[in-house]
């Protein structure tokens, strides 16, 4: 997934707003169903590439499947059989200030849920994404003269011991061919 930019980012965004829309109940189940089919792109991808996060992920796609659960009877009635399923139960107090108070409440545990994960995304685009800074010594180098133990060695393609080729990565990391 690393290696392009744009799908990482499409993944990204197709997950963000999955969760945006699990964090209301009127569009929970759709964040659900949505999520579970972002999720099992994340699935099989972890589990045909052999990352090591497989459960995780299947716990969150089950997680996602398991909002949309109690809507299924409804969407059954909607979609296959082609009936009325009439609206969703919600719940309401009897005050509407307990109301207001619950939908700040909701407000407040989205922004403690979203702004720390995006800022900390953010961060990590800025230091290991396309964008971030390389090392002073990035590129690929041709090794010209080559010497071991004060003897200049010469540019034999048969030598096992000469250096040919010398990489840094933008990470940092030192390859020798």
């Amino acid at each position: 997934m690393g290696y392009s930019p744009a799908y990482t980012i499409f993944a990204g965004a197709m997950e963000t707003i999955g969760a945006f829309l699990l964090l209301f109940r009127r569009t929970a189940t759709l964040g659900g169903l949505f999520t579970a089919g972002v999720m099992l792109n994340v699935v099989m991808l972890n589990f045909c590439y052999d990352v090591p996060v497989k459960l995780y992920s299947t716990h969150l796609m089950l997680a996602a499947l398991a909002v949309a659960m109690p809507d299924v009877p409804r969407l059954f009635r909607v979609l296959v059989l082609n009936r009325e399923a009439g609206p969703a139960p919600r719940l309401r107090f009897q005050r509407t200030w307990m109301n207001w108070g619950l939908v700040a409440v909701e407000i407040g545990v989205m922004l403690l849920m979203v702004v720390p994960g995006v800022t900390a995304a953010a961060e990590m685009w800025q230091k290991n994404g396309p964008g971030a800074p390389k090392p002073s010594l990035y590129g690929l180098y041709d090794v010209e003269t080559f010497e071991l133990n004060g003897e200049v060695k010469p540019p034999l393609l048969t030598d096992p011991t000469r250096w040919r080729r010398f990489s840094v990565t933008k990470f940092g990391f030192v390859l020798i061919q």
